[in-house]
């Protein structure tokens, strides 16, 4: 949960998850960083002189950055789809590294505890110098040895061991500390599996998703096919002469057949480009010809007396060099825009040259309400 939510920017819910880590026994601070080492949230409060998130992909730590305190950093690893092929599943790729986080524990309590032990140990020196010993021995054992444990625990998560946990062996701070612990592994436990459920749900929706594209593009491909083909037989002068309002009518069945079909290929290409696989189809072509077939598609919406559209093209433009159909539709849709936008007056359609000889301006105006400053 916490990679995730650090990849989709939710400030508020990573304060509150830093507050729970924050809330629990023997941890003064915590830290949670971008995949950069950019601090986005902290709770507690971490001295001046805290470390930066280390690059590592292994955890870190301790880290003494005081006196009484220690700091553990670990990678926040996060398991994603990324979709390769527009008919193929979405692969999962495990481990991505989606930040760090960095967690302060407090010594005091070990501390005062060493304390009281060495101050016992001192009044009997000299009396039981080998009993003294040994039990410092002992008990100094049996302080690190429990952080030992949690550190070993926190390098088995780090390589994706969700299944350990520390054995709780005492109801002191230490025993607070190792219940805390297992409860986050816990709960870490149950976010890696409701990521991976949400994954598979993700590569079963694009995998319907590419179905259904495949689909539709066929079904809408057939009969815009056979129209065109009827179109082209009967502008066939062979089979005979078609007066002027006919042929003007069999023109515009083609060109509004033709943009369909394109539209069709367009969406083809948004899946394309949402798994990376987007191509163009680049061609030398004069613009000329090609804005007069976008004036030409809007003819009939511009039947109104009180609306008119106005192309201009410099007749020195060299010939363009790019995806034809994309440029087209990419025109079309402004111009459309402002025909639909502009209820009377003037739109505008203007070629020309840009600053150098290897630019062009296409520029589309109207006299219409125009886009609002604050949507720009």
């Amino acid at each position: 949960e916490v990679g995730a939510t650090i990849l989709s920017g939710n400030l508020d819910r990573l304060r509150e998850l830093a507050g729970h880590a924050r809330a629990r026994s023997g941890v003064q601070y915590a830290r949670l960083f971008d995949r950069h080492g950019l601090l986005l949230v902290s709770a507690g409060d971490p001295p001046t002189g805290a470390p930066p998130p280390g690059a590592a992909a292994a955890p870190a730590g301790p880290i003494a950055v005081g006196a009484d305190l220690w700091e553990f950093q670990a990678p926040i690893l996060v398991a994603e789809p990324r979709p390769r092929q527009l008919h193929a599943p979405a692969v999962l790729v495990p481990s991505e590294r989606a930040g760090t986080v960095a967690v302060g524990v407090s010594l005091e309590a070990l501390q005062a505890l060493r304390r009281r032990t060495f101050t016992t140990a001192t009044l009997f020196a000299a009396l039981f110098t080998p009993i003294a010993v040994l039990g410092t021995v002992l008990l100094t054992r049996a302080i690190t040895r429990p952080l030992t444990v949690l550190a070993s625990a926190a390098d088995a998560i780090a390589r994706g061991d969700f299944h350990t946990t520390v054995e709780v062996r005492t109801r002191d701070e230490i025993g607070r500390l190792a219940r805390s612990f297992n409860a986050m592994v816990e709960s870490l436990t149950r976010s890696r599996a409701a990521l991976e459920e949400k994954v598979a749900e993700l590569e079963r929706a694009n995998r319907l998703k590419s179905e259904f594209l495949a689909t539709v593009s066929h079904e809408l491909r057939t009969p815009l096919n056979v129209i065109i083909g009827y179109v082209e037989m009967l502008a066939d002068p062979t089979g005979g002469r078609l007066d002027e309002e006919q042929a003007t009518m069999i023109a515009a069945i083609d060109r509004y057949s033709r943009l369909q079909l394109d539209l069709i290929t367009n969406v083809l290409d948004f899946a394309r480009l949402s798994s990376g696989q987007i191509s163009f189809q680049v061609e030398r072509f004069a613009l000329a010809p090609l804005l007069a077939e976008i004036e030409a598609l809007h003819a009939r919406r511009l039947q109104n007396p009180r609306l008119a559209l106005t192309v201009t093209v410099d007749p020195d433009l060299p010939m363009f060099e790019t995806d034809r159909v994309k440029l087209q539709e990419i025109v079309h849709n402004l111009v459309d825009n402002a025909v639909k936008f502009t209820e009377a007056g003037r739109i505008t359609l203007v070629a020309r040259a840009g600053s150098d000889s290897s630019r062009v301006v296409i520029e589309v105006g109207d006299t219409g309400p125009g886009i609002p400053a604050e949507d720009l």
